[in-house]
């Protein structure tokens, strides 16, 4: 039941709903914690561009499940949006280590993002 928070949370952000969805995953978090309703959290924090407490949120999820890829994506994401490149580098770093060969395009876009920033070309595209 607790992933119905997150489910529906994802859904508001989606739709554009962003209070909403950060209502909702809050609400949810009241009842339980787990990794990905702080992720949910996080990302409709991201969404209404509160980057600071979506880190919170992603921290607080991988303080419950630290190889949880998801978060740790979205929290270097997070980390390049508050212009703090070594911490986005050093979490990428991380989700490259866990991904091994899986999701060949995923690994290939972080392998781009950690280059772009390490020659300081952080911004996102």
């Amino acid at each position: 039941p607790l992933e119905v928070y997150g489910n529906l949370s994802t859904a508001y952000r989606r739709g554009g709903a962003i209070d909403q969805a950060v209502a909702t995953a809050r609400r949810g978090l009241e009842i339980g914690q787990s990794s990905s309703l702080f992720n949910a959290l996080g990302n409709a924090l991201a969404g209404r561009g509160d980057h600071l407490d979506a880190v919170r949120a992603y921290e607080a999820g991988l303080a419950l499940d630290p190889d949880q890829l998801q978060l740790l994506f979205n929290l270097a994401r997070s980390y390049e949006s508050l212009n703090r490149p070594g911490d986005a580098i050093l979490t990428y770093q991380k989700v490259l280590r866990q991904l091994g060969e899986q999701l060949p395009d995923r690994k290939s876009f972080i392998e781009r993002r950690i280059t772009q920033l390490e020659m300081g070309r952080g911004s996102r595209q």
